[in-house]
Order: structure tokens, then C-alpha cells, then sequence
């Protein structure tokens, strides 16, 4: 037999659905219904819960070939803005996900942890009102540290594990600072995206 499907709680339904006027958060069609963002219906944390009408449910959530990334909707859930959904923005989002979005257990190294904060602040600088936002977002993160030194002088093995330690550590410290910053960071990313000239797509 099928395992019962858990309910949202009514006092959550009606909270959710009362935050967005009883609308669909993409199209504003009446009578929504309600997305785990995660897919796991057993979270019914209202911070996970979507209004969606039944066509942008069926369509854009759970259709495969057109899958919305977890983050863009919970950005949409956040700030109630549908320009997240714009393909425009997915090259961005992609960037900023790799930079303040990645957890404890990520493999990247330092280098490539510095490669994308810098291919991040790069991409931001060339959309409209880029040199404004790279400052803001520069402003928000603080000073990147950096090792003085890219590879260790000497050649001896405990040169090369002290700064392989060296690196490790770092990259914590970076890592830490970007999570910090990671909240006043969507903001701007979101407030930036309402001043680009992208057309208009049928979402």
C-alpha cells in the first residue's frame, strides 16, 4: 500500500498563500497550489513552500526539461520577484552559486575558490550597472585574502604540506566570509537584476 502523503498544516497553507495574495508566484493566476521547493513533502517549513498554479507546477517544476534550479526558487520565494526566473539570469546565479552557496564538504581548492570569486565580480561587472554592483558586492564580501605566494620556494616535503595547510585554512576562512556576506549579497544580486534590459520571456 502507498504511504499516506504527508498535508501542509492549514495554519502554514494559509500563511503562504496569504504572503503572495493567494496567487501563483510566477503568473499570478488565482487558486495556486502548493511546491516543496526541496521536492520533500514532508518539509512543510513555510520558507519551502511555493504557491504555483497547476500549469506552472506541472510544467516548469516537475517537467525534467525544464527544471528551475532549487536556489532560483528559493530566491523567488524570498523576494517575490519573477525576474529570477528569466534564463538571463541563470549564468549569474550559476556564478554566485558557486561562490556563497557552497558548503563545508565542496572539494574546490583554494584557487579555484579565488578563480570564481573573480570570474563572478567580472561577469557582474559587464551588465548594466556593473561597476556600481561589482563595488557594492565587493563592499559586502570585504578584502579577499591571498597567499604571497602562489607554490612554496623549496622543494622539501614539509615546505609543501605547510603550505598545503596554509592553503586549507585559508580557504575556510574565505569560505566563511563569503557565507557571512551571503545574505546582503542576494539582495544586491536581486536589486541589480530589475535594471537589466533583458526582453521579455514567457515564463
Amino acid at each position: 500500500m502507498k504511504p499516506k502523503r504527508p498535508t501542509i498544516p492549514k495554519a502554514v497553507r494559509e500563511q503562504v498563500l496569504r504572503e503572495f495574495n493567494h496567487l501563483c508566484a510566477i503568473c499570478a493566476a488565482p487558486n495556486p497550489q502548493l511546491h516543496h521547493i526541496d521536492e520533500d513533502r514532508r518539509n512543510n517549513n513555510p520558507e519551502n513552500l511555493l504557491p504555483l498554479c497547476p500549469n506552472h507546477h506541472l510544467i516548469d517544476a516537475h517537467n525534467p526539461t525544464r527544471r528551475l534550479e532549487h536556489g532560483i526558487l528559493r530566491m523567488l520565494r524570498e523576494f517575490k520577484d519573477p525576474t529570477v526566473l528569466k534564463p538571463q539570469f541563470e549564468p549569474l546565479f550559476a556564478r554566485y552559486s558557486l561562490v556563497f552557496e557552497q558548503d563545508a564538504s565542496s572539494h574546490h581548492g583554494l584557487f579555484s575558490l579565488l578563480d570564481a570569486i573573480d570570474d563572478f565580480f567580472r561577469f557582474v561587472g559587464v551588465l548594466r550597472m556593473g561597476a556600481y554592483y561589482s563595488d557594492a558586492l565587493m563592499r559586502a564580501v570585504g578584502p579577499i585574502e591571498r597567499l604571497n605566494e602562489l607554490k612554496p620556494e623549496s622543494t622539501d616535503a614539509g615546505t609543501f604540506t605547510r603550505h598545503r595547510m596554509e592553503c586549507m585554512v585559508l580557504t575556510d576562512r574565505i569560505r566563511d566570509q563569503l557565507r557571512v556576506a551571503r545574505i546582503d549579497v542576494r539582495h544586491l544580486v536581486v536589486e541589480m537584476l530589475r535594471y537589466q534590459d533583458w526582453p521579455a520571456t514567457r515564463i
